[in-house]
């Protein structure tokens, strides 16, 4: 059956890859498309988040997302009141 839009069940990221919602969107050429973001969850993010790795520190803003795999020790904080959902 073929579908009014894309539908992608690729995985597009991989963990500890930054997820920038906005430029997927930006390069999207398609007007309806549903993109497989990564395989631990698809949480959007309004706000700001921060997480804290062994050596390396990802602050995520509105409209991104960050996978970190079973096992890897990390931190999260919000400097300021942010939703996920």
């Amino acid at each position: 059956m073929k579908t009014p839009y894309n539908i992608s069940t690729d995985v597009r990221f991989n963990p500890l890859e930054l997820i920038d919602v906005k430029q997927l969107e930006q390069e999207t050429k398609e007007q309806w498309v549903n993109q497989t973001l990564c395989r631990v969850n698809d949480c959007v993010v309004d706000g700001k988040f921060v997480v804290e790795l062994d050596g390396r520190t990802v602050a995520l803003e509105p409209q991104q997302g960050f996978t970190v795999p079973k096992g890897v020790m990390h931190r999260t904080r919000a400097p300021v009141r942010s939703v996920s959902s």
